[in-house]
């Protein structure tokens, strides 16, 4: 049953009667954060309304269809999504019926023109091939994965630690406390192992062979690296639902929209609309509700000097492309591959230069038929790389500062996506060319645009001892009810952070709406089944 929202009439200076709109709750973003807290708090019987800038839902998850082709726009897998998962238990909070994945078992391949190794969800086989391969090195690997088997036993313990310490008693914070502390104790040792210089002094510790510290050089630091191979010894890799993750956000969106109240995307269309609400959610970019949207004040203008500052996930440039047969005939698995470039210095590789950077190439279309056409397939293939490289990408501005994507820009995006593709006939598929229906690319500009995150930031602010000092993470802002949702609430990203973080949010307000509501969503969160 659908709930009307609430209307009433103001009269504005020229005498004329102007409708504002009454919610409990607005939130700002309809990506999965902000569509989730809505979820979760229409569910208790609250009014929400959600606003977002684009014409789709989603945000990062929002993907793209072309020609018959649906593409990926975020995601490579997905972790704390099986039956287990965080994830899973907050969707099964809001509804039983939520969109399930299946586990994935070949998770990374390391290519270069010497070698090809893989990480599954057996990580014993890729730490025998290492020691097969690299003898002289065999103590180091051994003392590698056993570090990563460490990490993944402190990742079994954390699956009831998501709540933040915002929403609890001073007791339940002290007990929190001591669970966080043993939980991160076996990551401290990396934490100081980032950047350039600290990543290769890491590895070193471990490795004497230049070939084995090449290939981890893609991440910028030591967890980085480390914490994929513990997720794969907790088995805890999932594929994208079928249908793509946006199934994610659409599912949200209906589960809002018929649950309780009347779920709404908000556009002016050159006309002033007004919601009167006691709660606001930005689920959006960060800076934006600090530079845009709060009134300026000290503290609103030090959180930005803050962003400025902090180390944030890099951008991206991505190549879709469309075959003309299924991806797996031309050698492709479920698997994602990592090309490794033997010849280009580690720093070269983290100075933006989409060129330079390691490439990563994922065929979603071996594990969902539904997104191509019968007999077809697809790839992404994905560098990281930063805004202002390649004299801002080609583009220009215009006597007002606005960003102009002219005809240098296009060629610029062309060019790079050419050299990637050569890349791959070079070192992976010799006959990729023929099989090419069309391809369609999405630089750092692009997903700025269509999310409007700081420099097409892919998450958000990275977890670290700079952003820790920073005090980047939070949930509550300068002005009363107005509270930081999304990735920005947290150091990190990914599905798990971002529902981490919705749920979080709807705690707060629940804390002071509703107490039954509360502490069942926060049983739900801790893992003790309500009574």
């Amino acid at each position: 049953m659908i709930q009307d929202y609430e209307t009433t009439e103001t009269t504005t200076k020229s005498g004329e009667l102007q409708k504002k709109e009454i919610y409990d709750v607005a939130i700002i973003g309809a990506g999965i954060s902000g569509l989730t807290s809505a979820a979760l708090l229409s569910k208790t019987g609250l009014k929400v309304c959600v606003l977002e800038q684009d014409a789709n839902i989603g945000g990062y998850l929002a993907g793209f269809s072309r020609k018959g082709f649906t593409f990926e726009t975020a995601i490579h897998w997905l972790n704390n999504c099986s039956e287990k998962g965080f994830v899973s238990r907050m969707f099964g909070y809001i509804d039983s019926n939520y969109p399930r994945v299946k586990p994935l078992k070949n998770i990374r391949r390391f290519v270069s023109k010497d070698y090809s190794y893989s990480l599954t969800c057996n990580p014993s086989e890729y730490e025998k091939q290492l020691i097969a391969d690299f003898p002289e090195d065999a103590d180091g690997i051994k003392r590698f994965f056993a570090a990563a088997l460490q990490l993944s036993k402190s990742f079994e313990n954390y699956q009831n630690m998501y709540r933040s310490g915002d929403t609890m008693s001073l007791s339940k914070k002290m007990t929190r406390g001591m669970k966080n502390l043993k939980f991160i104790m076996p990551f401290i040792p990396f934490v100081f192992y980032s950047g350039e210089k600290g990543v290769v002094k890491g590895l070193r510790k471990y490795f004497k062979s230049q070939k084995l510290i090449e290939m981890f050089t893609l991440e910028e630091d030591m967890l980085s690296i480390l914490i994929p191979i513990a997720w794969a010894y907790t088995g805890d890799y999932q594929c994208i639902p079928e249908g793509g993750s946006q199934t994610f956000t659409k599912w949200l969106a209906n589960v809002v929209e018929y649950n309780v109240c009347k779920g709404i995307k908000y556009t002016s269309n050159k006309e002033d609309k007004y919601i009167d609400c006691k709660y606001v959610i930005a689920a959006c970019d960060a800076e934006l509700l600090y530079s845009k949207f709060l009134p300026k004040s000290a503290k609103q203008l030090q959180y930005v000097d803050k962003l400025n500052q902090a180390d944030l996930y890099s951008s991206c440039f991505t190549v879709y492309v469309a075959l003309d047969c299924p991806a797996e005939e031309l050698g492709f698995g479920e698997e994602m591959i990592y090309l490794v470039h033997d010849k280009v210095v580690r720093v070269d590789k983290a100075n933006g230069d989409p060129m330079k950077a390691g490439i990563s190439i994922l065929a979603n279309s071996v594990t969902d038929k539904t997104i191509t056409p019968q007999g077809k397939g697809s790839l992404s293939i994905y560098v990281p790389t930063e805004i202002n490289v390649l004299n801002n990408w080609g583009t220009e501005k215009d006597s007002y500062g606005k960003i102009i994507r002219g005809e240098l820009y296009k060629q610029t995006k062309k060019y790079i996506a050419e050299q990637l593709i050569q890349k791959l006939v070079d070192n992976v598929v010799p006959e990729l060319r023929k099989h090419i229906l069309f391809y369609e690319t999405a630089s750092p500009y692009t997903y700025q645009r269509y999310t409007f995150n700081k420099n097409g930031s892919i998450m958000g602010a990275r977890p670290g001892k700079k952003n820790m000092q920073l005090k980047l993470a939070h949930y509550q802002t300068p002005v009363k009810n107005v509270y930081l949702g999304g990735h920005w609430s947290e150091l990190g990203g990914g599905i798990p952070l971002t529902i981490k973080a919705a749920s979080n949010v709807s705690l707060l307000i629940l804390k002071q709406e509703n107490e039954a509501e509360f502490e069942r969503l926060a049983n739900c969160m801790d893992g003790v089944k309500s009574v």
